[in-house]
């Protein structure tokens, strides 16, 4: 996986999952039973003339943006996690079949910077479809071979390793507007 790679797969599936399932929560509040909360904001937010709702979007996707280029500054070491005079250093990787890769390498780059340079080049982009069905329970590896970054989807595992390790506890997929919620 490059830098880049994973730069835009983080975009696609934290600020714009979050705008694109934080729209769908206020026009459709999810669940049989919504939280009252929920309801009461999808009234207002359907209540709002074309205009108004688009600013709405709008200040969705500025604070779902600016929210995922907060944490690459963490990331990348120009925003800090500590009051000590004295800072650590976050190091990400990504292992693959025991290969690593570092994608937050000061010499590669600023994440946070390749973020802006992705936002501004890609718009938001919904969801696709994915191979795993909504609400498909099945054991956690198997539900995991079948993600896409840009399916929105998320796995609610039983054991919390589940997801991550390739255990074959049992495993829901769920649109990640309705895994927040849970």
């Amino acid at each position: 996986m490059t830098r880049s790679d994973f730069v835009k797969a983080l975009k696609n599936q934290t600020s714009d999952a979050a705008f694109f399932g934080t729209k769908q929560n206020l026009e459709q509040p999810p669940g049989r039973k919504p939280r009252e909360q929920d309801v009461k904001l999808s009234a207002w937010y359907m209540g709002l003339g074309d205009s108004d709702r688009e600013s709405v979007d709008a200040a969705m996707l500025e604070a779902a943006e600016l929210a995922v280029f907060s944490f690459l500054c963490i990331l990348d070491g120009v925003s800090t996690v500590e009051n000590d005079s004295e800072k650590g250093e976050l190091q990400l990787q990504y292992i693959r079949s025991g290969e690593v890769f570092r994608l937050n390498d000061p010499a590669d780059g600023l994440l946070h910077d390749a973020y802006n340079d992705v936002c501004r080049e890609f718009p938001p982009a919904p969801p696709e479809r994915s191979e795993a069905r909504v609400y498909e329970v099945a054991p956690a590896s198997q539900l995991r071979k079948q993600q896409k970054y840009t399916d929105a989807m998320d796995l609610h595992a039983v054991s919390p390793i589940a997801s991550r390790s390739g255990d074959d506890s049992p495993a829901i997929s769920l649109p990640k507007n309705e895994h927040r919620k849970l």
